[in-house]
């Protein structure tokens, strides 16, 4: 039954721009990581993950 789908070729195109589109961004991102200055890396890894200014409800 399915041995009469025929799939045309754009099919097979859309995982591959979308696998080489995720490559790049994962590459770009690498390679900025990887030139950051050292000084600039240890005050990203400080940085607070929430903002203390938030206001916070009662229990």
């Amino acid at each position: 039954m399915f041995s009469r789908v025929q799939y045309e070729h754009w099919h097979t195109i859309i995982p591959m721009v979308a696998f080489a589109l995720t490559f790049t961004v994962f590459v770009y991102f690498f390679v900025r990581a990887l030139r950051m200055q050292r000084t600039k890396a240890d005050a990203m890894s400080n940085l607070p993950l929430e903002n203390d200014d938030t206001p916070r409800t009662r229990p």
